[in-house]
């Protein structure tokens, strides 16, 4: 028998999930983003001025990321980045996901797949 003694420490919440704004549910058609996608980041209630917001998206080929210190202009609002088309070439899915640094703290988000078609 095993016994584990001391703090267990709370599983954090995930963050709610970025989304594509041209996506169909979880469809992409390449049709809707000849001149590339919008990535949209929920407002995050719990984000501060300073804090880090990084962002990533991933294909078969290729990758996205940016990092954006936020300040009080990011807050309470959806913020949206621009994905060059390019990233939704030769592949047939992509993720997005993000990532809320406070300080030494990370809050990860729900990650979302989405189907690409031509």
């Amino acid at each position: 028998m095993i016994i584990q003694t001391g703090k267990r420490t709370p599983k954090k919440e995930l963050l709610p999930p970025p989304y594509f704004s041209q996506a169909d549910g979880t469809i992409i058609s390449r049709e809707n983003i000849k001149n590339g996608a919008t990535f949209v980041v929920p407002p995050i209630a719990q984000a501060k001025a300073g804090d880090r917001l990084s962002l990533f998206s991933y294909a078969e080929e290729s990758g996205f990321s940016t990092t954006l210190e936020l300040s009080e202009q990011h807050l309470g609002k959806p913020l949206q980045f621009n994905v060059l088309a390019i990233h939704f070439v030769n592949t047939d899915w992509v993720d997005a996901s993000y990532v809320l640094k406070q300080g030494e703290s990370e809050n990860l988000s729900n990650k979302s797949m989405y189907k690409v078609t031509d």
